[in-house]
């Protein structure tokens, strides 16, 4: 009888803690570096910290910088500068959502324009 106790224990045990990790493995937005669809910049990085950047070009002369939060599956980017940034969480991807967002301004000609719908894909994940 003890030993179909311990059993069951153990059982229960090891169900618990892989739910937990599967649980944590489930929540998107991830951490880390997301790319503008299939070009280099602009970068977007979200940091455990709650706070983003975003690099606009390869040279840094334009970056973004702010907090983000999440409720559901809306990632929302609020700037430094009052602005606010809103982009729909599907897993690996932030599709930017321009209707509820600031504009996403192109200010230097070799910047990319960011429109509704568009998407970021996660390329680094910095919490594995």
């Amino acid at each position: 009888m003890k030993k179909f106790v311990s059993l069951i224990l153990i059982a229960v045990t090891l169900f618990s803690l892989s739910a937990c990790s599967q649980a944590s493995e489930g929540t998107y937005p991830k951490i880390g570096k997301y790319l503008y669809e299939d070009d280099i910049y602009p970068r977007l990085s979200l940091e455990e910290n709650k706070e983003f950047t975003i690099v606009h070009v390869s040279t840094y002369e334009r970056i973004t910088e702010g907090t983000y939060n999440v409720e559901k599956n809306i990632l929302t980017l609020t700037a430094d500068d009052g602005s606010v940034y809103v982009f729909k969480v599907k897993k690996e991807t932030l599709e930017f959502d321009a209707d509820s967002s600031s504009a996403f301004g192109k200010t230097l000609e070799r910047e990319n324009e960011i429109l509704d719908g568009d998407k970021f894909l996660l390329v680094r994940n910095t919490k594995q």
